[in-house]
């Protein structure tokens, strides 16, 4: 029966052919297949989509019936080269053979079922929702296989952020689940490039609470590799900021918290780090006031917050540095590392101290006041010089360390400009008076 010119419909001719080849399906899946071939063509040609889709489901669901799993592939494979153009067959087939995943006899038929599939779903933005479902489930196995390489080789391409088939939540697993994969096969430049897919502002919102902390914890997990205190810090204090629940109770906001100040002690000073301290020192007393807080990290963070020289060891340094947060995520070297910087960041703040209170001082008193040899000082001091940290000379044969506050590139050129104005505005008064006397003497 035509409808309009260049379509026909088969629907007729359908409904008599397809149960006649699932009867004969039972004695023969090839003679079935070939009952209904002519007529999918027939469909195709002519632009009978709805029909063509039923006749293609059912070639799917006979070789399903019989249980032959390689035919299956093929027919998916033959459907998708012949009827790649018609989105709404391709979309049922793909649905249909998708539930066949759960009933397949064996790992190694689903593999080779999800392979398909994938070659299938490949390229076709209306079966992108699909495509990233397939390539998931297939990075499972061959990671529950230990082949952690095929596992990010097959999740590491899929760009789920693009695409608009997926809930933003289903987006943030994917791209937790890739970050994952890559952090243990130690891929860490693909790590940090996965890790700026997440929209950080998504995981703050309600419900996102139980991604934020997998995708912090596994932020922490890759910065301790990198040995950035600072980021470290941010993500514990990011953490201890999420809304609890059953799984994640106040004492898990504690240790957070505790971690966080750890680690943000061990970082670099900057205006960023300074500002961050003050913050957490405050949100002892206000947002986290119930919280009764390890009493030596309490007092390590209350004496970097003074202007007051830290005499080291302090008061619960051993304590401070034996807390279970170090040794969370670091390998022994990473931990030395760690236990390192802490001590320079002491050293550190102390300097400050001094250069607050002296404008000059000698390398021997200086060096007793903060407990450090001639050359460890000078180490330290040129250090903080060449990054901008202090700004200061050392005179080597008067041992006299000179403290000046750091200045900015505009003020330098202000004042070299002031001073060049001032130098002009004298040659002209001298020129001026030369011509005065000049005038005078000729009279």
């Amino acid at each position: 029966m035509s409808t309009f010119e260049g379509k026909k419909e088969f629907t007729a001719e359908v409904q008599a052919a397809l149960p006649e080849a699932t009867a004969l399906s039972q004695t023969s899946l090839e003679d079935a297949i070939a009952l209904i071939l002519p007529l999918e063509k027939k469909c195709r040609v002519n632009n009978d989509h709805n029909n063509l889709r039923e006749v293609s489901l059912h070639l799917v669901r006979l070789c399903r019936n019989v249980n032959d799993w390689d035919k299956l592939n093929a027919m998916l494979s033959l459907i998708n080269k012949r009827s790649s153009q018609y989105k709404s067959t391709l979309t049922a087939v793909v649905a249909e053979a998708s539930e066949y995943l759960e009933q397949v006899p064996s790992v190694a038929v689903k593999v080779d079922l999800l392979k398909t599939l994938k070659e299938v779903t490949d390229g076709k933005i209306y079966l992108e929702g699909e495509s990233a479902k397939i390539h998931f489930t297939l990075a499972k196995i061959y990671e529950d296989r230990g082949d952690l390489t095929e596992a990010c080789n097959t999740i590491q391409d899929v760009h789920v952020e693009t695409y608009g088939s997926l809930t933003r939540q289903q987006k943030a697993e994917y791209i937790l689940e890739q970050i994952r994969l890559n952090l243990l096969k130690k891929d860490y430049i693909r790590v940090a490039i996965h890790s700026r897919k997440m929209n950080q502002k998504t995981i703050e919102e309600a419900g996102f609470e139980d991604i934020k902390i997998r995708f912090y914890k596994l932020q922490i997990e890759f910065y301790t590799h990198e040995r950035n205190s600072w980021e470290i810090a941010q993500a514990y204090y990011k953490i201890a900021n999420t809304k609890t629940s059953e799984t994640f109770t106040t004492e898990n906001v504690q240790a957070a918290l505790e971690a966080a100040i750890i680690y943000l002690l061990t970082a670099p000073r900057d205006n960023h780090q300074h500002d961050m301290l003050h913050r957490v020192k405050a949100s002892l007393t206000a947002t986290f006031k119930d919280l009764t807080v390890n009493v030596h990290v309490v007092h390590a963070l209350q004496l970097f917050a003074k202007d007051e020289i830290i005499v080291s060891p302090f008061a619960g340094q051993a304590e401070f540095l034996s807390h279970t947060t170090w040794q969370l995520f670091a390998t022994p070297e990473e931990l030395s590392f760690f236990y390192d910087e802490f001590a320079v960041r002491v050293i550190e703040h102390n300097l400050r101290v001094v250069a607050k209170y002296y404008e000059r001082i000698s390398l021997g008193r200086l060096g007793a006041l903060i407990k450090l040899s001639r050359d460890d000082l000078e180490h330290h001091l040129s250090n903080m010089s060449y990054t901008g940290a202090l700004g200061l000379k050392i005179d080597q044969p008067a041992a006299i360390v000179t403290f000046a506050p750091k200045r900015s590139s505009e003020e330098v050129l202000s004042e070299w400009s002031g001073d060049i104005t001032k130098m002009l505005q004298q040659m002209e008064a001298t020129c001026h008076l030369i011509n005065r006397e000049n005038m005078v003497h000729k009279v």
